[in-house]
């Protein structure tokens, strides 16, 4: 074989997959399981050998990889969670009128929500289980951000003159509550309101619907 043809048949072959990457993209598929299964079933209810049967591997790898199912939650959790922190700093960056981010926040939470409806849940399982230091670390880190975010936003409509002074601790329960009770309670909207799955335009409506009754409490 020629050298030129043994370059074009070496660059035609795949690069082979690091163990690092391999291991990420292992652990990836476990915790995209995880979630499936959570997802389906509105709470953490699951063993190992589910969440391996799932991705179609063994409970064994599943331990391997996070050590125990406390150690494939808070993988979970970190996963879905830092990608709403991404969008929250993006979002707090905009150049844009209070009102403006108001509504592009409510509308990302729902998303979010909707997308990983166990993720409060499961923030506050992680924290309730948790020793005192654990707990503010989790609190610190994925918390903290958002009612900052809230609090910068309250400043920022007070000043503009569209919202009054009100508490960034009312204005978070008031938010998150609304929007995370709406995407976890998947067997009310069947049994009660016989909706089997939200689509996108009821995710925006209820978006709206909740935009709407927020500006109205804390209009100036």
């Amino acid at each position: 074989m020629g050298t030129r043809e043994k370059r074009v048949t070496e660059r035609g072959k795949k690069p082979a997959v690091s163990k690092i990457e391999a291991s990420r993209i292992t652990r990836d598929v476990l915790i995209e399981a995880a979630q499936a299964i959570m997802s389906e079933r509105g709470g953490v209810d699951f063993t190992l050998s589910e969440v391996g049967n799932r991705a179609g591997m063994s409970a064994a790898l599943v331990q391997y990889h996070f050590g125990s199912k406390e150690g494939l939650l808070f993988a979970s959790f970190e996963q879905g969670i830092g990608r709403s922190l991404d969008q929250l700093r993006w979002l707090s960056e905009l150049k844009l009128p209070a009102a403006k981010k108001l509504r592009m926040h409510i509308g990302g939470v729902v998303s979010a929500y909707m997308q990983k409806p166990f993720t409060n849940r499961l923030l506050h399982l992680l924290i309730d289980g948790a020793t005192n230091e654990k707990a503010q670390r989790v609190a610190d880190v994925y918390i903290l951000p958002i009612v900052n975010f809230h609090r910068d936003l309250i400043s920022q409509g007070v000043e503009e003159g569209v919202f009054r002074p009100i508490s960034e601790m009312h204005f978070y329960f008031l938010l998150v509550g609304a929007c995370e009770h709406f995407a976890s309670r998947k067997h009310v909207l069947r049994y009660v309101f016989n909706v089997d799955d939200v689509e996108d335009a009821m995710r925006q409506d209820y978006a709206d619907f909740v935009y709407g009754v927020v500006m109205n409490g804390i209009a100036a």
